[in-house]
């Protein structure tokens, strides 16, 4: 991943707004950003139906992904997998997404419900890549949630980073 700030912010959201009735399950969004925190609380909402007017260009984002409309204010825009099960009436557990702002990737999104992170799952699970990447850096492959037994504590982390030239 580029140099980036180590922190990430955690959404509990109990209603997304697209699409209905598959992200209404109480969940984690899980946001590791690669922006500093001053540039996230400055990004500005758009309208649920307004498209951001600067995305990515294509090649930054896996080809299965498309913009939702609107921007969420010190979040971005986000980006969906359109093959993702839970959009092809599969129950949500897990899905991941992407963000942006500038015409930049500005954030990484693993969402988990709830009911899944509490069956204390150890999975991996692969990250769709973009053809191309904006900045020289290590980049994450895959994605984990895993449950320690012995400290009781859940971990989510981004894994498997790969190093990836600018293009």
């Amino acid at each position: 991943m580029p140099p980036c700030n180590l922190f990430i912010t955690i959404f509990i959201l109990y209603l997304f707004v697209i699409p209905e009735q598959v992200y209404d399950k109480p969940h984690f969004d899980f946001h590791f950003y690669t922006i500093s925190d001053d540039l996230r609380k400055s990004i500005p909402g758009l309208a649920p139906t307004e498209l951001d007017p600067a995305p990515p260009a294509p090649a930054y984002l896996p080809t299965d992904y498309v913009m939702l409309p609107g921007r969420i204010q010190a979040m971005g825009t986000h980006f969906i997998d359109v093959t993702s099960p839970e959009l092809h009436s599969i129950p949500f557990t897990q899905t991941f997404l992407f963000g942006g702002y500038q015409e930049s990737v500005i954030f990484y999104e693993p969402m988990f419900i709830l009911d899944y992170i509490l069956s204390k799952p150890q999975a991996t699970i692969a990250i769709k890549q973009p053809a191309a990447v904006q900045e020289t850096g290590y980049y994450p492959q895959n994605y984990r949630i895993e449950y320690d037994t012995k400290q009781k504590e859940y971990k989510f982390y981004l894994a498997d980073l790969t190093f990836r030239q600018s293009q």
